[in-house]
């Protein structure tokens, strides 16, 4: 490396309050200018100049640098170094002036080929130094030279949008903080972008940028150039980019940076005089209130000048009461993300409200609405795209289709069903969003018009991306909307179910969830498919937020694709996955139980960073007896899960034998699924040793081939007699097995939901039947052991590890013929109905076994396991 021309004259160390860095190469006929408008700056402050020739052939660059040197001595110095490419010769030039001049306060980046006005240095170290102390650096406008353009890059800098594309030129003022945190150029990097990568650097270390408006910087712009082959590269540079460690944050990092700087919702409440820009409709640190005039000039800006102001592109009007039912019943951020989903291809989304049966609960996303549906709905939302075509009058029918005057095809419905009592009737009675809507559009038609003949002319081209920050966000984590949910400190767990019923597994998930939120988690339930939810608002209560997407091809299998005989997701074929994707991305850990959409999701999930898990709980048997069903879908995707979770050790020893790493198995067992009364247990027990009457036995539980309802048919047929008492209580699920119990003339009741009702059943009950030909570890077994009621049960899948045959309840041999089966079924419930002594034994080491049991110890294993793992929430 040469140095010449005395750069290190003490004298003027003090003086540099600016190095100017001048990389050259095969540029010499340019070179004079640029350094002239350096030399040429009106400014009372200390500029130097250090030119870094990165090995050029031309003696006349040597020539042209060394004149200056010589001129200005002290305030120009001249190295000349071996070929190395523009990142090097910058990263030359930025050590060499931190190391001649200590005391410089900033450093400008200046190209062989461009120049500046003569203010332009110190206005722009002026902005620096009134800047807060995140701000690193100072960009300008471009004004364009040979190739004339003028192109701005005003408004405020949003780090969320510099992902997105790159318009701060390395032409850039840039302060000694950001350099001295390590911030170079990557010198490998020789094709283009190197300029963006520094950027993104210095985001990444928590710098941002601010915008210098009419600064002066003269930018040569010819057809042929360096930047002209880059934008050839353009694609495979790109990938390069962001896939570069730490040059774009962590997904869950990225989702908070788009919400706190682009809050994808302006909510209008009741005709307020506030509206809110939020993220989140139940807040965080992107929300913003403003007042009604606030938003209406950010509106009309934005319409101006969209790659500079930003406006939220949904608007919501709601009457506040509809958003607090949602809220209560942990709907809100569901629904809002649904319109967010549909306002990508309809104008409106108008959301319905019914109320259901006692535990009916369900959402449903549908294109198309009745004719007048908007006027009667109390909460409503708009894509902000068609409010401004609107305001410019663009759709002169429009107002009149959404008003309910004439059918509007680009409108869709959120359809809500409540459990009973959840008040929908009152929403009748509330005043109409659709009111505050008409009205506000209306006004903003008049604001735009009046500033139409005042406003400046916009000379300079804004060609940047619309400062939207939901879809770059799509393009970046490859996926569809994401919940509209700021995350708080701690730590998200997703539950994904196909469905929920009141099966065991749903009944297991609540109770998992109930003790995560104990130990500081946040639970959340996502369904995939699109049938109607069971949940009590007890149930509802546990989780942060319900989600259902609502959409049967979710959960659609393969018609040709099949992993060892067993069915596979097709999701993975299909467009929506990226919205399932969306729905779930800002969870830290996720657990998938018996969901093909979970299977699809969960390798894409695990680059986002999230902690995947499957929940396995039995194996299925087809009609042929054949093992079959969830356990064996999930081996096919096991590489995808950190971790799979068995709730018995016969499931463990299954496992291993199927290849899984016993490193990746966790041991979760059941427990009873509700907590039962205080002192409920007690009392039932007491009360037996009284009962003289005939032995009551119960079946409880889904009418489906699974339970084995022709022998409970059969066993019912041989035993009705006066010694016993049958109940039947439940419903069919995933199939209606029921009609095999229409001739025992047993009345059937309908399925009980609460802790009080399922106690009094379990209360009622001296033994509990279970004729299953397959099961995993039954929640009604356990249920029923804690009240002291005896299990009488075949002995399949786990059955045996929760009840010792002639201890604690009877099992019956699943391996018998069926006659054997019904046979044995029937001699031991005759031989409880007579010896009460036996069948008040078995209930009492039932009720102690069930005493010792928990989901919060059962659990403790894994949530330690999850501590250690994810021990908080993602940076």
């Amino acid at each position: 490396m040469t140095v010449a021309a005395g750069s290190l004259r003490s004298s003027m160390i003090d003086k540099i309050d600016i190095a100017v860095i001048v990389p050259v190469f095969k540029q010499p006929g340019f070179l004079a200018e640029a350094l002239a408008s350096v030399i040429d700056q009106k400014a009372d402050i200390g500029i130097g100049i250090i030119v870094v020739d990165d090995g050029c052939p031309f003696e006349e660059t040597r020539a042209v640098a060394l004149t200056f040197a010589r001129e200005h001595p002290g305030r120009v110095c001249y190295i000349q170094r071996a070929n190395g490419g523009l990142s090097a010769a910058r990263n030359t030039g930025i050590e060499w002036a931190l190391q001649a001049w200590p005391t410089i306060k900033a450093v400008y980046l200046l190209d062989a080929d461009n120049r500046l006005h003569p203010k332009f240095l110190a206005r722009a170290f002026s902005l620096l130094r009134q800047s807060p102390p995140d701000v690193g650096w100072i960009y300008p406008d471009f004004d364009m030279f040979g190739v004339p353009k003028n192109a701005s890059t005003r408004g405020e800098y949003s780090k969320f949008m510099h992902l997105i594309e790159n318009n701060c030129e390395a032409g850039s003022l840039i302060s000694r903080d950001l350099l001295a945190a390590g911030i170079r150029f990557d010198e490998t990097m020789r094709e283009g972008f190197e300029d963006w990568d520094f950027w993104l650097q210095a985001i990444a270390a928590g710098f941002a940028g601010r915008h210098l408006p009419r600064a002066g910087f003269q930018y040569r712009k010819r057809m042929e150039s360096m930047l002209a082959e880059s934008e050839r590269k353009r694609d495979g540079l790109l990938a390069q980019l962001r896939t570069k460690p730490g040059r774009i944050p962590k997904p869950h990092s990225l989702i908070a940076l788009a919400q706190k700087e682009m809050p994808a919702f302006a909510c209008y409440l009741d005709a307020g005089e506030e509206i809110c820009f939020t993220a989140d409709p139940l807040g965080g640190v992107g929300r913003q209130v403003v007042t009604p005039e606030q938003s209406r000039r950010r509106f009309i800006e934005s319409l101006d000048s969209p790659a500079a102001v930003y406006f939220p592109p949904v608007m919501c009007f709601a009457a506040e009461p509809a958003v607090a039912m949602l809220c209560e019943y942990r709907l809100l951020r569901n629904v809002f993300w649904h319109a967010q989903r549909l306002l990508r291809r309809m104008h409106c989304v108008v959301v319905s409200f019914e109320e259901g049966g006692a535990a009916d609960f369900s959402l449903r996303a549908d294109e198309g609405v009745a004719t007048g549906a908007a006027s009667q709905s109390s909460l409503l939302f708009l894509q902000t795209q068609i409010a401004r075509e609107a305001v410019c009058d663009l759709l002169p029918n429009w107002l009149a289709s959404i008003a309910g005057e004439r059918p509007e095809p680009f409108m869709a419905t959120i359809r809500i069903t409540l459990p009973a009592g959840a008040g929908v009737a009152g929403l009748a009675d509330l005043p109409r969003p659709i009111e505050y809507l008409l009205e506000e559009i209306d006004t903003l038609r008049v604001r735009c018009q009046a500033r139409a003949g005042t406003m400046p002319a916009q000379w300079r081209d804004d060609t940047r991306t619309p400062r939207d920050g939901v879809r770059p966000l799509e393009t970046l984590l490859q996926c569809g909307p994401t919940l509209p949910y700021e995350k708080p400190p701690g730590r998200d767990i997703g539950f994904i179910l196909p469905l929920s019923s009141f099966g065991g597994v749903e009944r297991g998930i609540r109770n998992y969830a109930s003790a995560l939120r104990k130990k500081g988690w946040r639970p959340h339930l996502f369904l995939m498919w699109d049938q109607p939810a069971h949940l009590t608002r007890e149930a509802i209560q546990i989780f942060d937020s319900v989600n259902f997407l609502a959409m049967a091809e979710a959960e659609y299998t393969h018609p040709e694709r099949h992993h060892f005989g067993v069915w596979t997701s097709e999701l993975g074929d299909r467009p929506l996955i990226r919205d399932a994707l969306g729905l779930v991305a800002g969870m830290d850990v996720v657990l998938n139980n018996h969901s093909f959409a979970g299977h699809a999701l969960a390798a894409s999930l695990r680059r986002l960073g999230i902690k995947t898990y499957v929940g396995l709980h039995l194996t299925e048997r087809m009609p042929s007896g054949q093992p079959l069903g969830n356990t064996h879908i999930a081996l096919s995707y096991e590489h995808a899960y950190d971790g799979l979770l068995v709730i018995s050790d016969q499931l463990r020893q299954w496992c291993i034998g199927q290849a899984v790493p016993d490193a990746k198995i966790h041991i979760v067992r059941n427990a009873p699924a509700y907590a039962s009364a205080p002192g409920a247990a007690l009392r039932a027990i007491k009360a037996r040793r009284h009962h003289e009457g005939p032995l009551r036995i119960l079946f409880l539980g889904r009418f489906d081939r699974q339970k084995g309802l022709d022998r409970l048919t059969e066993i019912i047929r041989r035993t009705r007699t006066e010694a016993i008492e049958w109940r039947l209580i439940g419903k069919s699920v995933i199939e209606d097995s029921s009609v095999e119990l229409a001739s025992c003339e047993v009345g059937i009741e309908p399925p009980a939901h609460t802790s009080d009702e399922l106690d009094a059943l379990y209360a009622w009950a001296d033994v509990v039947i279970l004729t299953s030909r397959f099961e995993g570890v039954p929640l009604t077994i356990l249920e029923a052991q804690r009240m002291g009621c005896v299990a009488v049960s075949t002995n399949v899948g786990a059955v045996a590890e929760i009840v010792s045959h002639g201890v604690d309840g009877l099992l019956v041999p699943a391996d018998l013929d069926e006659e054997a089966i019904v046979g044995l079924f029937c001699d031991h419930l005759y031989e409880l109905a007579f010896d009460r002594t036996k069948l008040r034994s078995l209930g009492l080491r039932a009720a102690r076994r069930a005493s010792q049991v928990s989901w919060d110890k059962n659990l403790t294993d894994f949530i330690s396991h999850l501590d250690r793992v994810c021990p908080s929430a993602l940076p």
